[in-house]
């Protein structure tokens, strides 16, 4: 394969100081809810979709990713089988014909929401179709139904900086993990594969066998017709490991602060983070003090507690207090 080849990466993620970090900077915490006895993801994984397809490419790997990831996640909680409109997904997120990158189809969700495959399908006037006809304006009203399925999910991401077999292994117990890879393929499912060269695609991890192999679900069709489940070897070197946090909110608009309790902010221009105590809410103010709030929430309640979720309006409902105890905005 050509060292240019790409399916739609455009380039890895750099962490920046704002990024929430696996066992680090995080205040978003995971429960296993899977075992490789069970298969791990592999019983959730959604309905067989690929980015080539009426014969164009689209190179929206990382939304189509995105999107995989969530539906699997989903269906593990709910049971509900939902299909994310993957071209909604790749123009909110500002796709182009080189791709995009790891992170902005998680983000624009977050912020933009989603629709089904049904309220916007792919569906052309020209045959072959053209990446102009993929990429086009959103409607508005279909922007405006969008933001509606804000209210009944809460969606969060972090990276995975320690790529090592054995902790990705356990974080698939927590949740389907998205992550780059150098493509590869071949016509025996079966095949484990150990690509080399630059990575140029994003897949989801969606089950492993110990010490042989992940199986990743990708949406780059392997032969036209054959499915999209690949075996990638147990020692290979993945790229920028993501994964998403999907949450299914309770509507309660008479928010009933715990109290000592953590709580995460999920709407408005900026995440921020807390525990209530006292009647006013102790913030962080810089990143670095996320750690200093969860061990003095962790004293008080004498376990890992997850941070509760809560809406821009219940957040500005109270008084914010610094670690010092001053006021603050």
């Amino acid at each position: 394969m050509k060292e240019n080849f790409n399916t739609g990466l455009i380039n890895l993620k750099n962490i920046s100081p704002c990024d929430f970090v696996a066992g680090d900077f995080s205040p978003l915490v995971w429960k296993s809810r899977t075992t490789e006895e069970k298969g791990f993801w592999i019983n959730h994984i959604p309905v067989y979709e690929v980015q080539n397809n009426f014969n164009i490419d689209k190179k929206d790997c990382t939304a189509m990713a995105t999107d995989n990831a969530i539906e699997t996640d989903v269906k593990e909680q709910t049971g509900e089988e939902v299909n994310i409109s993957d071209r909604f997904v790749a123009v909110i997120a500002g796709n182009t014909e080189s791709g995009n990158y790891v992170h902005y189809p998680i983000e624009a969700i977050m912020k933009k929401g989603f629709v089904f495959e049904s309220e916007y399908p792919e569906e052309y006037k020209n045959s072959p179709a053209t990446y102009k006809e993929f990429i086009q304006a959103i409607p508005q009203n279909i922007l405006d139904k969008a933001l509606k399925t804000l209210d009944k999910y809460l969606f969060n991401r972090e990276f995975v900086i320690n790529n090592d077999s054995e902790n990705l292994y356990q974080r698939l117990h927590e949740s389907p993990l998205k992550a780059t890879v150098r493509y590869a393929s071949s016509e025996d499912p079966e095949e484990i594969l150990n690509p080399s060269g630059k990575h140029n695609h994003d897949i989801v991890i969606v089950s492993a066998k110990y010490g042989s192999y992940w199986v990743i679900y990708d949406s780059y069709e392997r032969q036209r017709g054959k499915g999209t489940l690949k075996r990638y070897a147990w020692n290979y070197q993945f790229g920028s490991v993501m994964r998403i946090k999907v949450e299914l909110k309770n509507n309660n608009n008479n928010m009933v602060f715990k109290q000592n309790y953590p709580y995460l902010l999920v709407e408005g221009p900026e995440q921020k983070f807390g525990f209530y105590l006292d009647g006013r809410m102790v913030a962080a103010e810089l990143m670095i003090e996320w750690a200093v709030i969860r061990e003095n929430v962790n004293s008080r309640l004498k376990r890992f507690q997850e941070a509760i979720p809560i809406k821009l309006e219940d957040w500005n409902s109270i008084k914010h207090v610094n670690l010092k105890g001053h006021e603050i905005g």
